[in-house]
């Protein structure tokens, strides 16, 4: 799993390759978009265009992640 991010304006667009599945992939997914918030960023796009395959275990991680980025406004 690797993600690269970049900003366009007030939008941070993370750009993910690669396997989402329990473990590094969730960890990834997590502790970036932890980072961009801790940064003051609330708009955040996920690019999954390069991402392969996702387990039930990123699903999930991703709709956690729609929860804690909505939580935060």
């Amino acid at each position: 799993m690797k993600i690269d991010t970049r900003t366009v304006g007030e939008v941070h667009i993370l750009d993910c390759s690669g396997k989402i599945t329990l473990g590094e992939g969730t960890m990834a997914i997590r502790n970036t978009v932890r980072e961009v918030l801790k940064g003051g960023g609330n708009k955040i796009i996920l690019n999954l265009s390069d991402v392969n395959y996702i387990d039930s275990s990123g699903i999930g991680e991703l709709v956690s992640t729609f929860t804690t980025v909505r939580t935060a406004g």
